[in-house]
């Protein structure tokens, strides 16, 4: 997604990147380099410069994060439900 948000936003760096997030430039290498992801409020932040859904953003970041398979499951449970309003709202 980081990639998405540079291209979105014009091919800027992930420099400028990390300051439209509001977040260190060491933040962004972290994110690209470990298994580290991005907070809730930092998915919906990146979400909105890429032009996409933050609530199926943050589902899937979550999906990612999960360490249970529980938690997997119910944040896979919550994307297939926002799945429907996303096609409904094409739709319209």
């Amino acid at each position: 997604m980081l990639d998405l948000a540079r291209e979105r936003q014009g091919g800027v760096s992930d420099y400028r990147i990390a300051q439209l997030l509001g977040l260190k430039p060491n933040q962004i290498s972290m994110y690209r380099h470990t298994a580290v992801k991005p907070s809730n409020p930092v998915a919906i932040r990146l979400a909105e410069l890429c032009d996409l859904d933050p609530a199926t953003v943050v589902a899937w970041v979550n999906i990612e994060r999960a360490t249970t398979p529980e938690d997997r499951l119910a944040w896979e449970i919550i994307l297939k439900r926002l799945a429907p309003q996303k096609r409904l709202k094409q739709a319209a």
